[in-house]
């Protein structure tokens, strides 16, 4: 039971180390800064780093659960 933790937290850390790395436009302006959250300014975006990362987690945690149950 605690492996699946485990590995979740692992796989998570790699993603987001991955996005930080990529700096995708979407999450980050062009001086490297993250984009805030919101949509009726310039700068702002609605999938904001502070929004991607707890689906990526939930996304991720799920996926492991249904390796488990195989």
């Amino acid at each position: 039971m605690l492996r699946r933790y485990q590995y979740a937290i692992i796989i998570n850390v790699v993603i987001i180390m991955i996005l930080f790395m990529s700096k995708p436009s979407f999450l980050f302006d062009m001086d490297g800064k993250i984009k805030e959250f919101g949509f009726s300014e310039d700068g702002k975006s609605i999938l904001s780093l502070y929004v991607i990362i707890p689906l990526i987690s939930i996304v991720n945690y799920i996926i492991i659960l249904s390796f488990d149950a195989i």
